[in-house]
């Protein structure tokens, strides 16, 4: 069932293998299992608990999720289930905060949001799935991300034109600054594994952005006013300089948000709070030890479709 999963060659001594490497193995393992489980679970190949409530627009709940029978066989947990669905190559399913759901094939339908996901995925999140390692900055050079099955039949231009028409900036394309004559590319920031040198700008001057929001929705706000924001399986919390422009578009927060929270960076800052900003001007902050920026940070929020103001106590 798993034919796919890396295994130690059977004449290679325990002893001499590599701690980091077994590891590794051991967790690409899991987390093929858990997607396997993910894939029977939303195909409905078994009935699904009682206890399981199935969400708008076919999402399931997380936390339901793992109380199944089969995914609590392997001691499962959410943060567990994120982190492989962040990691799968084949980007079948759909996340928001806690919620997942099979991506629905209209969001697939263009040849460029394809590979705009592809990309995402292996400069953010996969590279070391596919024996890829990311080098300074969470660069990979071009050629070997072409070379991957899950780019066959892409060519080089159509990545060039997605990177070129991304209106958020997510990716960039350099030429190999060691002269090889290779070209290399990365996502600037959303990364879910260890980039060193990402090239981010410590914030320490408040003033320079006077408005610093977080996009969320209405199902999460109610868990966010107890608990803060979390960085989930991600690096950072993301967040916009500054509400959308006339044209919908602005780094740091989906178009589709629809609460938006105002933090008070000053307080925020001079408690110890870091943060920085990308190369494509989101702003980051990867919370307190936990990854939790709390609520008392909050300054408002308000409701993005009725433009009414929303308590931010709990």
């Amino acid at each position: 069932m798993y034919s796919n999963i890396p295994r130690a060659q059977a004449n290679q001594p325990f002893y001499s293998q590599n701690v980091a490497a077994t590891t590794s193995r051991d967790n690409t393992m899991r987390q093929d299992i858990a997607l396997n489980l993910l894939q029977e679970f939303l195909s409905f190949k078994k009935p699904h608990s009682d206890h399981i409530h199935p969400q708008p627009n076919n999402f399931f709940l997380l936390e339901e999720i793992v109380n199944e029978d089969s995914f609590k066989h392997y001691k499962f947990n959410v943060p567990e289930l994120i982190q492989a669905i962040h990691a799968d190559p084949q980007l079948r399913f759909s996340i928001r905060e806690n919620r997942v759901r099979f991506k629905p094939p209209e969001l697939n339908k263009e040849t460029s949001v394809q590979i705009s996901k592809k990309l995402a995925w292996i400069t953010r999140h996969g590279a070391g799935r596919v024996n890829l390692q990311y080098l300074d900055g969470g660069f990979l050079f071009l050629d070997d991300v072409l070379a991957l099955d899950n780019f066959a039949g892409i060519t080089r231009q159509q990545i060039e034109d997605v990177v070129n028409d991304n209106n958020k900036r997510r990716f960039e394309i350099r030429e190999d600054p060691e002269g090889s004559g290779r070209s290399q590319i990365r996502a600037v920031q959303g990364h879910s594994v260890e980039i060193r040198d990402l090239d981010l700008k410590t914030l320490t001057d408040p003033s320079a952005f006077p408005e610093v929001i977080h996009g969320t929705y209405y199902r999460a706000w109610a868990d966010i006013k107890n608990s803060g924001l979390c960085r989930m399986q991600r690096n950072h919390i993301h967040f916009a300089p500054g509400e959308s422009p006339d044209d919908g578009v602005v780094s740091g927060m989906r178009n589709s948000a629809e609460v938006l929270i105002f933090i008070d960076l000053p307080a925020a800052i001079k408690d110890g709070y870091q943060f920085f900003v990308s190369a494509n001007n989101v702003i980051l902050c990867p919370g307190d030890a936990q990854g939790f920026l709390p609520s008392r940070y909050f300054k408002s929020a308000i409701d993005r479709k009725t433009s009414e103001q929303s308590s931010v106590i709990a």
